[in-house]
């Protein structure tokens, strides 16, 4: 499954893509911008893209949910990259050889 979060067409194109066979992709990102997609990618990937509107109005009540619960949030991250190895966040986020949850790249961090 993946999850648009951030209402820009090419992130759900992005989703689209990189969503695995029979996936899901779960649209909470709003925008009033058009997306096109070709009539051929969904019924070929066999993916489900559904909308998903429960996030409204909800970023208060989750960012105060993480604040009570640190551990549970920080264990959410698998992966941390240096902004200046942000394209290694990217291929490791296409990754299907290991285990990704969500993958930060810090812009205050200095590259190593």
């Amino acid at each position: 499954m993946v999850v648009e979060a951030t209402g820009q067409p090419s992130s759900l194109d992005s989703a689209i893509r990189l969503v695995a066979t029979a996936g899901r992709v779960v649209a909470v990102g709003i925008s009033d911008r058009p997306v096109t997609l070709s009539m051929r990618t969904l019924p070929v990937k066999d993916i489900e893209l559904i909308g998903s509107r429960n996030s409204q109005e909800l970023i208060g009540e989750a960012a105060e949910l993480l604040s009570r619960h640190p551990e549970q949030a920080r264990a959410l991250v698998t992966h941390r990259f240096p902004l200046a190895k942000a394209a290694d966040a990217f291929e490791t986020m296409r990754s299907r050889t290991e285990l990704v949850g969500k993958v930060a790249v810090d812009l205050t961090e200095a590259a190593s």
